[in-house]
């Protein structure tokens, strides 16, 4: 249900009251006693209901609104419009009062909250001004501390440098070596090379003496075609080295 407004609470507050005085009567003239009915009742007439629709409730507030400044409501007719503005008067006065003496009361607590905070700023002070003064030392400690860390970091760059140098002569002492093998390798493709020609002229040389020597040992399909002719060899034209040699040996 949502939150009720001012004048549904006044409204909420009159009906009570005149249930608490014997003066909220039903829609039949019969006297309410029950504090339930009296609440339903006073919220319709405040148009806060839940089982009310949202126009329904802002009818029957502006309704209730209406009767009350027509000064036809119980409370107005059994003790008068006047009385009714009194009471109102003397609620208002009370929430005023109240709310100065919880002022005053707001007052006192700051008043002494505040006390006990100087009293404990001035406690603190005296104990810092009595408490021995170490930062001094502190702070020599911390130079002697840096001091160390500086040279510890000088110390490390020294020994990489060095080591950086160690390195940069053990790769001078490498590129000689790797020099050197690239010149042997260089040296040994020479020879691998100078053997595949030894090889390759030996092949040579051995191929034209075995051309040479069968060439002396038999006779070619040329001259064996000669031969063929002379002796009027019919078909030699399509006869291969073989066929000629079989035919002229018949």
């Amino acid at each position: 249900m949502p939150k009720e407004s001012s004048e549904q609470k006044k409204t909420v507050g009159r009906v009570m009251h005149e249930f608490k005085h014997g003066e909220l009567e039903t829609a039949g003239g019969r006297k309410v006693k029950n504090p339930r009915q009296a609440i339903a009742i006073g919220l319709r007439e405040a148009g806060a209901s839940n089982q009310e629709s949202p126009k329904r409730n802002r009818q029957s507030l502006a309704r209730t609104k209406a009767k009350e400044r027509r000064g036809e409501t119980a409370q107005q007719e059994k003790e008068g419009r006047g009385a009714m503005d009194r009471g109102r008067a003397r609620r208002a006065a009370t929430r005023k009062s109240s709310g100065t003496a919880g002022t005053r009361k707001s007052a006192k607590a700051g008043s002494r909250k505040s006390a006990a905070k100087s009293a404990t700023g001035t406690s603190a002070r005296r104990t810092a001004r009595k408490a021995p003064r170490t930062g001094g030392t502190q702070r020599k400690t911390a130079s002697g501390t840096r001091k160390a860390a500086s040279g510890t970091r000088k110390t490390a760059r020294t020994a990489r440098k060095a080591a950086s140098g160690a390195r940069k002569t053990a790769s001078h002492a490498r590129k000689p070596a790797s020099g050197a093998r690239k010149t042997a390798s260089h040296a040994r493709t020479a020879n691998g090379s100078a053997r595949k020609s030894a090889t390759s002229a030996r092949a040579a040389n051995g191929g034209a003496a075995r051309k040479t020597s069968g060439r002396r040992g038999e006779k070619t399909r040329a001259e064996l075609y000669a031969m063929a002719r002379r002796r009027g060899v019919e078909g030699r034209s399509h006869m291969n080295k073989a066929e000629l040699q079989q035919a002229l040996s018949r």
